[in-house]
């Protein structure tokens, strides 16, 4: 049973969101803990697993009544983090009344806190540091803070925070070193003058550009919301654009006329980039491999880059490849015998994969035997898993007019009227041309879609009168649908964004993304007797398959089907009426 004597309390000042607060963490007698929610400002991280709050007088005051027992560090704890007379520790005290003890409860906060070194490399700092996960808080709470797992040191930008912060942790620098650190930042600062913005791509998400804005510039900043779907991370505590080739270069020109470059790892962008060649993209994947590991991807890619593969094909079944090579070794990749591969298929399948991914495994090491080796397909049949036949979501007629009830800007409205009208899918309706549409013939041309196949849809008659009052109030040039920069295409994620807004303004609860519209065209023109080879051309299936999963959706199919349950009351109806019968 709990009790006032196994409580603990413990206390640090941490930095959240650019401000200082007062961490306090409990251990022991929970009934305690419930207080700090009456605690003004008082918020829980659950990255740091503690209770934090301002420090500020209000509050302060608050927790102090709230915990009388507890003796608030002195005011050299809120600006340093640790006592001036204890260095190395923070006492909490708290009365022998409440606590059931003499003895004082201390706080865990040692003078270094797991730190074993921390240096200045190549304007970055570098921290050796003992693992806990109170210190990997800390690290990524730090400014473009990153785990470098070859040297097993974190990285973080040498900046006034982070100097400031890591001080506040660990007293490491006497204060002459520490001096002298923050001199040697503003010397940088100086040179710098503040005039480079830093872009690398987001950890975890290679969709997503990081923006690091010198100084916070107004000017900069104001350049930067004229990004096409550009937006804030909170999380991230900076500016995110979309990874994309078009959008650092109008970043980069942009930038270039108020004096500020643009460094993109590690290199000024002074020029526009150029699209990256084979040989360009292929040298990334056999970065940092050597020896036979750098021929056998060598000789791997350059079998799928030959038959023109997408890059983005390219990519993942080199991944899963060198997994595979990495397991048995590059020497006995030729001897292995069909058991043995379809073994360590079976055992991959246990990591609870997604059946897409498991069937990309098995499509990258099949593409090596069979292409690269040219050995016979027959040989490695690997069994694949069982395919999950599951049924395309559909929204009603009724469903698809609300949602085009909610679009008042006329190139969204137009853009989602394409997907419905002609079964586009998302990117194809981002990158449609002008000359795409061919109004006297009432058709839209799709040029390399999915699969490298071109294919004509049908415009529908409701299309003409808005595309062409579209063509008169924006002129496109380069793109049908162009994004807020001139020359680029209107960004796909931008669009999703448009169709779950409208979607959830129209009420609709249903799980429906935008290629739903894409479904819901088909089902729609098999309900209305369309011909499913027909429909299969439109959509531009390869395989009749895949068109016919529409019929197990239509509702049309649906309503043919009779229930045995109607026919068995209309059989007792008429047995009633026949009994009834004069005799």
């Amino acid at each position: 049973m709990d009790n006032e004597g196994s409580l603990k309390i413990a206390m640090k000042c941490v930095e959240h969101r650019g401000e200082r607060r007062l961490a306090v963490r409990f251990s022991g007698y929970s009934k305690w803990e419930n207080n700090i929610r009456n605690v003004p400002g008082r918020r829980w991280s659950a990255t740091m697993s503690c209770w934090h709050i301002p420090i500020e007088e209000r509050s302060l005051q608050r927790f102090q009544e709230l915990f009388p027992f507890v003796t608030l560090p002195p005011s050299d704890f809120f600006r340093t983090g640790f006592a001036s007379d204890q260095p190395e520790n923070a006492d909490v005290q708290t009365s022998s009344a409440a606590a059931g003890s003499d003895v004082a409860q201390k706080a865990d906060i040692s003078s270094r806190n797991g730190i074993e070194s921390i240096e200045l490399k190549g304007g970055r700092l570098v921290v050796r540091m003992h693992y806990s996960k109170e210190g990997v808080a800390f690290m990524k709470s730090l400014v473009r803070s990153f785990w470098q797992s070859d040297d097993k040191v974190w990285v973080c930008q040498f900046t006034e925070s982070n100097l400031k912060d890591l001080q506040d942790y660990c007293s490491y620098w006497s204060n002459e070193e520490f001096e002298q650190m923050h001199k040697l930042l503003e010397v940088r600062n100086t040179k710098e003058e503040g005039r480079t913005m830093t872009v690398w791509p987001l950890k975890g998400n290679q969709e997503w550009l990081r923006v690091w804005i010198p100084n916070y510039s107004s000017e900069a900043i104001a350049r930067i919301k004229r990004v096409s779907g550009r937006r804030y991370s909170r999380a991230h505590s900076c500016w995110l654009i979309p990874n994309n080739q078009q959008v650092l270069e109008s970043l980069s020109a942009d930038m270039q006329a108020i004096g500020v470059e643009v460094e993109v790892r590690g290199k000024v962008l002074n020029v526009p980039l150029k699209r990256k060649s084979w040989s360009e993209r292929q040298s990334h994947l056999l970065d940092k491999l050597d020896g036979p590991m750098a021929a056998l991807v060598k000789e791997y890619t350059d079998f799928l880059i030959g038959m023109r593969y997408s890059w983005q094909t390219v990519k993942t079944y080199t991944s899963f490849f060198r997994r595979f090579a990495e397991v048995f070794g590059i020497e006995e990749l030729p001897k292995l015998e069909y058991a043995t591969i379809q073994e360590y298929f079976n055992e991959l399948a246990k990591e609870d994969i997604a059946l897409s991914t498991l069937n990309q495994y098995i499509n990258a090491v099949k593409f090596y035997y069979e292409k690269v080796l040219n050995r016979p397909r027959k040989v490695y049949a690997i069994n694949r898993p069982r395919k999950q036949d599951r049924l395309p979501k559909v929204l009603s007629k009724g469903e698809v007019k609300r949602i085009f009830n909610q679009l008042h800007n006329k190139k969204h409205r137009l853009m989602v009227y394409f997907a419905y009208s002609s079964g586009l899918r998302l990117s194809e309706v981002c990158y449609l041309k002008p000359e795409d549409v061919d109004l006297e013939r009432r058709q839209v041309f799709i040029n390399n879609s999915k699969g490298g196949k071109d294919r004509v849809v049908h415009l529908g008659e409701e299309m003409v009168g808005l595309f062409v009052e579209y063509i008169q109030n924006y002129k496109p040039k380069d793109w049908l649908f162009e994004g807020q920069q001139g020359g680029e295409a209107y960004s796909p994620r931008s669009l999703q964004t448009v169709f779950r807004r409208a979607k959830e303004k129209a009420g609709i609860t249903k799980r429906a993304t935008f290629h739903t519209l894409r479904h819901s065209y088909a089902t729609h023109l098999l309900e209305t007797g369309t011909d499913v080879r027909l429909i299969q051309e439109l959509l531009g299936h390869s395989d009749i398959k895949t068109t016919l999963l529409y019929t197990h959706v239509s509702k049309r199919s649906l309503m043919s089907v009779r229930s045995p349950l109607d026919s068995l009351f209309e059989e007792g109806e008429d047995k009633e009426k026949g009994d009834k019968s004069p005799k």
